[in-house]
């Protein structure tokens, strides 16, 4: 059986003979591709002139053969998946190529820095804390999602501007093609249940779905990039009445609650929930995170408590400082009411 590179070589020096004789003088190409929450290795075969082209998944298609499939089976499954059929208006994607149309169709999307270090080590993003904030275009909305590209280093460099320009266009076209989506957890879950039960909860006080809110967008799909629009983070400082905290449920959404501290605990939480719930291509981080309404600050809890230490502290560091400048202006102030010591005689006085 052959291990992995050797797959991959022997793919690409017999696919041809899998494929009708158009693709005869078509490029065969093998890339590491890199997307959010995962890198693999694909393989295209570009007839000449055609811009776009399916690509096929290699490593999905050595665990087929891992698993004991045959590689002639698997070659076969590969070219149909190469003779894909692209719609018709996804055949000519010059669009893509020009800032002036693709700009229109500019998003974010948020996940972990530290897992996706590959990926944006080769495209302009943001870091916020462990996460990091990436540009993409929309390319098609289907039934199975959307599909889209990212703005790597090549792509921005062929639009001509610069990353500055491609962020703030991108947080003026996002909200427009993935609109924000705020409601209480109450609404959410109260949806999915019948009249009655959900009746019941809408009277029940000590249900916290009232107080916990859900930020996403309204595709429920990479969500989580919706608390970094414009305006959003007020607006949900506005809606729940002051300073909250963020768990990042996932990379679709957002859950946020009142600040009442006790940010360890949910903390721990979001840890258990990512370790037995979230696809890992979906967590998003195992922190949690505050906003300050106030400050118009947005960070990590850790960071929030170090800075309110600190700012505690100030008072206190300042009152000693206070002290000893009224006790040094005090000393001043004597000196100058304090007699002159008499001066020596310099002889003395005959009698």
């Amino acid at each position: 059986m052959m291990n992995f590179d050797e797959f991959k070589k022997e793919v690409e020096a017999v696919v041809k003979d899998y494929l009708p004789d158009e693709y005869k003088d078509a490029k065969v190409s093998i890339a590491t591709v890199s997307k959010i929450g995962m890198t693999y290795d694909s393989l295209t075969v570009r007839p000449e002139g055609q811009v776009a082209s399916p690509a096929a998944n290699l490593n999905a298609f050595f665990e087929d053969y891992e698993n004991g499939k045959e590689f002639d089976e698997v070659m076969d499954d590969i070219a149909d998946v190469l003779q894909t059929q692209a719609p018709e208006h996804m055949k000519n994607m010059s669009w893509l190529l020009d800032y002036d149309q693709a700009k229109d169709h500019l998003f974010i999307r948020v996940s972990n820095a530290e897992k996706n270090e590959e990926l944006i080590s080769n495209a302009p993003h943001k870091i916020v804390d462990d996460l990091v904030i990436t540009c993409h275009v929309a390319v098609e909305a289907t039934d199975h999602g959307l599909a889209s590209t990212i703005v790597n280093n090549d792509l921005l460099e062929h639009y001509g501007v610069s990353e500055k320009q491609l962020f703030e266009d991108a947080m003026i076209t996002a909200p427009e093609v993935m609109p924000v989506k705020i409601d209480t957890m109450l609404n959410v879950i109260s949806g999915m249940m019948p009249e009655a039960v959900s009746d019941d909860m809408m009277m029940d006080d000590s249900f916290p779905g009232a107080s916990m809110m859900i930020v996403s967008n309204t595709t429920m799909v990479n969500g989580a990039s919706a608390l970094f629009y414009p305006g959003v983070m007020d607006e949900i400082a506005d809606k729940i009445g002051g300073d909250y905290v963020v768990l990042p449920s996932s990379t679709n959404e957002l859950i946020v609650v009142p600040d009442q501290g006790d940010y360890k605990t949910l903390e721990c939480m979001v840890k258990d929930i990512n370790a037995t719930t979230v696809d890992p291509k979906e967590q998003l981080s195992d922190h949690v995170y505050h906003y300050d309404s106030k400050e118009k600050l947005f960070e990590r809890t850790d960071k929030f408590e170090a800075r309110k230490a600190e700012k505690e502290k100030a008072p206190e560091k300042k009152s000693i400082l206070s002290d000893l400048k009224a006790k040094k202006a005090q000393v001043e102030d004597m000196k100058k009411v304090a007699p002159a010591p008499a001066k020596a005689k310099k002889a003395e006085q005959a009698l």
